[in-house]
């Protein structure tokens, strides 16, 4: 659709249903899908560069918005392809990071996410399979459990 405006009359929006008797449903679902997008506040975009393509707010779940046509998935809050990690523009999430920061909590090199060690040795397994040394955050073969303990 390229003229990307809702059809009116008087000022006021025609609704799809009194369309549907003069235009063919392929048409009616495509100006629906684009009064859709204009409706939506934020809306979310495919992050895949050749894509692009609107997502509509059903086909997001939690943070990730994944792509009627590619299925891609995006991150809803920063707006490019889907992370495992804390997203930036999450709020929630950055109190999370500063909570770890100062509680001297370690991420995990590989998938980011935050583990505490309350007992045990350095050697840490997370459920991504990365081994990684908590006290530096090196990946083990990286560390070797030689690097210098923090308090």
């Amino acid at each position: 659709m390229s003229f990307r405006k809702p059809f009116t009359c008087c000022k006021k929006r025609v609704p799809v249903a009194a369309l549907n008797r003069f235009l063919t449903r392929e048409f009616t679902e495509r100006y629906s899908g684009m009064l859709l997008e204009l409706d939506t506040a934020n809306p979310t975009y495919c992050s895949k560069r050749m894509c692009s393509a609107f997502i509509p707010p059903a086909s997001i779940k939690g943070n990730q918005a994944t792509c009627p046509k590619c299925a891609f998935v995006t991150c809803r809050l920063c707006k490019k392809a889907d992370h495992a990690d804390i997203c930036n523009e999450d709020e929630t999430g950055r109190q999370l990071i500063s909570l770890a920061e100062s509680k001297k909590w370690q991420a995990c090199p590989h998938c980011k996410i935050i583990v505490d060690k309350i007992d045990g040795c350095l050697h840490m397994s997370c459920r991504c399979g990365t081994e990684f040394c908590y006290n530096c955050g090196k990946s083990s073969s990286l560390c070797s459990g030689t690097c210098a303990r923090r308090r």
